[in-house]
């Protein structure tokens, strides 16, 4: 029960902690660092709990959910139709660990998808001449923005393919 409630804490924590970064609408994102991070917490406590319990496919199931980081790498997602559980989960504790796992999920896709519609809002936006005068040294180039929006959906909808908004 109190893994339960870590998990909660956890899945909470993803969508409601205040953030640095403001997008256009004033909406605070959380930074994706402390997204992904939360979610590794959580999806170790979850794999660690399942393999306690005998569930290795579900252990290595949610061991293997994260991606590498993106680096220089291309990364092709397969997004699935919808949410399907997968046919080894089938016991009450597994279906537990299973639920919290798409909570983790869930959570997650919900800030990758805010911080998608921040870049993909910011080609909405005409740079201000000072803007202009003043480049940021941490401002990526519009179309690597354009296609870090694309990647930030595509993994929201990795991590819930029911997304209404992403999809």
């Amino acid at each position: 029960m109190r893994l339960h409630a870590a998990i909660l804490l956890t899945a909470a924590a993803c969508l409601g902690a205040a953030a640095v970064g403001a997008e256009p609408s004033g909406k605070v994102l959380k930074p994706l660092g402390d997204l992904d991070t939360a979610f590794t917490a959580t999806a170790a406590q979850l794999a660690r709990a399942a393999e306690a319990d005998g569930h290795a496919d579900l252990a290595r199931l949610i061991a293997g959910w994260p991606l590498p980081a993106a680096g220089d790498t291309q990364l092709v997602v397969a997004i699935p139709d919808r949410l399907e559980r997968p046919g080894f989960v089938d016991t009450p504790a597994e279906e537990t660990i299973w639920n919290d796992f798409l909570a983790a999920r869930r959570a997650r896709a919900v800030g990758l998808f805010d911080h998608a519609v921040a870049a993909a809002r910011a080609h909405d936006r005409t740079a201000t001449r000072e803007e202009l005068a003043r480049p940021d040294a941490d401002a990526a180039p519009l179309p690597q923005r354009s296609c870090e929006a694309i990647r930030l959906l595509h993994l929201a909808l990795r991590d819930d393919p029911d997304h209404e908004r992403a999809r």
